[in-house]
């Protein structure tokens, strides 16, 4: 009877331990979206040469370095163009000074110009080339590409139609093509970039509007595709999901101590993580399709680990809840770009009535002192808010 009680114990402790050490399956959305192929892409390419050196092609030096970094993820993106990042005349109109500033100095934006036309025309091949697929290795060590560059581009180019007799037709081309941007496929860090170059453009379009110009868009509204984050925080999950499948955690463990390292391969278990963190980006990605006043409301955190996710990924759980990124955050400010168009539209028809597309029922108001016109909410902050420059009357 003792023997047999030890021979079930023993049994017991080796189905335990089998178990203990196993893995959950991986979701089958995850296992998809890690499955996907990386195919070469044009515009991609333009963006990843677009600071190599003037007289080289960037779409060819972009292609180059697609290739080194297919098994050198580390090689770094160059920048040609350094030294006028902190340039007064490429601000983002944010208010109706930047706009007078430039015209008060037409020289020196024409010298401008002419030294970086290039960064211009690369721009705006960019935004021709057609349907933008990100390629960024699956890596933390990978570079991004020098989205910073691509901001000051748009600048450049807003700085060259306002040396233009009328912009206004070139401004609602360049207009259309970010907005056919947006929809394509960005890592999160390109989706944000475009939204926030887009929303510079509302805003020196709200101005001209406010100076007699007539810019006519074809909506002011973002569509679904437009205001989505569903690409972008898939392409965030794979980048998590390969830094752990490829164990890049252990690549430099030198400073940990024995017990570190028994904590990371002891308790972790990657398709455990891997399927808590999908369950995650999922919700989230839903949700940025929806108004504003839906997100706002929404306060979903990650569901808690199960008794057998807490048993067998202790420290995996511990590192998803220290490491899990505010998505939400990323959310309002799309929805803080929906509504700058619904303001640019109202300036157009102020007759209109344009409800409040925030919880708030306020309508659309005028800020004097800060010189903005706002859909009044809470979400609004100094960077990221639902307004637009006021040009206040002579």
């Amino acid at each position: 009877m003792k023997n047999a009680i030890i021979l079930v114990l023993f049994t017991g402790v080796i189905f335990f331990t089998g178990w203990w050490i196993s893995d959950e399956p991986l979701n089958p959305v995850a296992q998809k979206w890690i499955d996907e192929p990386q195919v070469e892409n044009q515009p991609y390419n333009i963006l990843l040469g677009l600071g190599s050196a003037p007289g080289l092609s960037a779409q060819e030096e972009g292609k180059r370095l697609y290739h080194q970094r297919l098994t050198e993820p580390t090689t770094a993106t160059p920048n040609h163009f350094g030294g006028f990042n902190d340039d007064p005349l490429l601000c983002d109109y944010s208010t109706y000074e930047c706009l007078q500033n430039q015209r008060l100095h037409i020289e020196e934006s024409k010298s401008l110009l002419v030294e970086k036309k290039v960064l211009i025309d690369r721009y705006l091949q960019l935004l021709s080339a057609g349907n933008y697929v990100d390629n960024t290795p699956l890596s933390l060590t990978a570079e991004f590409p020098h989205y910073s560059l691509l901001v000051k581009a748009a600048r450049l180019h807003s700085l060259q139609l306002l040396s233009q007799s009328d912009p206004t037709s070139a401004l609602e081309t360049e207009i259309s093509q970010l907005r056919e941007f947006l929809t394509q496929d960005h890592n999160l860090i390109g989706k944000l970039v475009t939204a926030r170059i887009l929303s510079e453009k509302f805003q020196l379009a709200a101005l001209l509007v406010q100076e007699g110009m007539d810019i006519s868009l074809s909506d002011y509204r973002l569509s679904h595709e437009e205001k989505s984050l569903a690409t972008a925080l898939r392409n965030e999950f794979r980048l998590r999901a390969f830094f752990l499948i490829n164990e890049e955690y252990n690549q430099d463990s030198s400073g940990s101590s024995v017990w570190e390292r028994l904590a990371l391969n002891m308790g972790m278990r990657t398709n455990i993580m891997i399927n808590r963190d999908l369950a995650y980006t999922l919700h989230f990605a839903d949700l940025s399709e929806n108004p504003a006043s839906v997100i706002v409301e929404d306060h979903y955190v990650m569901q808690e680990p199960t008794l057998g996710q807490t048993l067998r990924n202790p420290f995996g759980n511990y590192l998803l809840e220290m490491a899990t990124p505010d998505i939400k955050h990323y959310l309002l400010r799309m929805a803080h770009l929906d509504a700058k168009l619904q303001l640019l539209g109202w300036l157009r028809h102020p007759d209109e009535a344009h409800p409040n597309p925030w919880p708030e029922s306020s309508a659309i108001q005028i800020n004097e002192k800060e010189r903005q016109i706002c859909f009044p909410t809470e979400q609004n902050q100094a960077e990221q808010n639902s307004c637009l420059p006021w040009v206040p009357a002579p």
